[in-house]
């Protein structure tokens, strides 16, 4: 099996009172392993048709699993955007050896479904080399 960037830890935080999730986090390296799951879940605020994406906090082309605690409601343009640049800074740091944590945590208020943003991290042999604050717009 070819190796990839996977993830070798994950760490999903719980959904909060309204079942959004709140945070994920994961230790990533260049192993051989499974890709994740197509996200399936219907996280709170997702609308079809609408340029919505039922995106995964740890990827899944990282290992990230269709997990409600995973799967969070974000705008195409965030999905495809800033988390898109992220995913590629940590597969690329990986893909030199490095040892990457990444961790996404999700911004929402009150009982509003849609989250209003993320903040994403990336952290490669314990220094950060990334910290992204986007609107999920």
């Amino acid at each position: 099996m070819k190796e990839r960037i996977r993830a070798i830890r994950q760490y999903l935080g719980p959904l909060d009172e309204y079942g959004r999730p709140t945070f994920a986090g994961a230790v990533l390296a260049k192993t051989s392993g499974r890709g994740g799951e197509t996200a399936k879940t219907t996280p709170p605020g997702y609308v079809q048709g609408v340029r919505h994406d039922r995106g995964h906090l740890i990827a899944k082309a990282f290992g990230g699993p269709d997990d409600p605690r995973n799967v969070a409601t974000q705008t195409q343009w965030a999905n495809r955007g800033p988390m898109l640049v992220a995913e590629r800074l940590a597969t690329s740091l990986a893909e030199q050896g490095r040892l990457v944590y990444l961790r996404v945590r999700v911004l929402s208020h009150g009982n509003t479904a849609l989250p209003l943003g993320f903040i994403v991290e990336v952290w490669a042999d314990l220094r950060p080399y990334l910290e992204l604050e986007f609107y999920n717009a």
